[in-house]
């Protein structure tokens, strides 16, 4: 049977609303976590993100608070992300974007935000 990912997405959100640790734990272990509230192993944890960030972001939860960088993308397929749209996410959020993609750009072997974009755009 097919994973509904709104449906995933959407106990992720209340989960974090009701216990908002749970987005730290998010950022930490992506795939543990997610598994540990659904119970699903297999879902699409990139499209997975982007929604529970826009979910999160319509509640109007405060997440400033989060280590960004401690953030774990290896599960998550940056080039399929819209940035200017996490950005306006981050920002409702509480988050820096630019904290955001500096924690991501470490990963890409960037530096900063330039390295961020220049590695999603083949840019060396």
């Amino acid at each position: 049977m097919p994973v509904d990912i709104n449906s995933l997405a959407a106990q992720i959100t209340e989960a974090i609303v009701n216990a908002p640790e749970l987005a730290q734990e998010l950022i930490d272990s992506p795939a543990q976590t997610v598994e540990r509230i659904t119970g699903q192993s297999e879902a699409d944890l990139t499209e997975l993100f982007q929604l529970v960030l826009s979910n999160l972001s319509k509640v109007g939860i405060d997440l400033s608070g989060l280590d960004l960088t401690r953030l774990d993308l290896t599960a998550i397929d940056l080039s399929r992300l819209d940035l200017g749209e996490i950005a306006g996410m981050a920002q409702s959020l509480g988050l820096s974007f630019t904290d955001l993609a500096g924690a991501a750009s470490g990963l890409l072997g960037g530096s900063g935000v330039s390295g961020l974009l220049g590695s999603l755009f083949g840019r060396k």
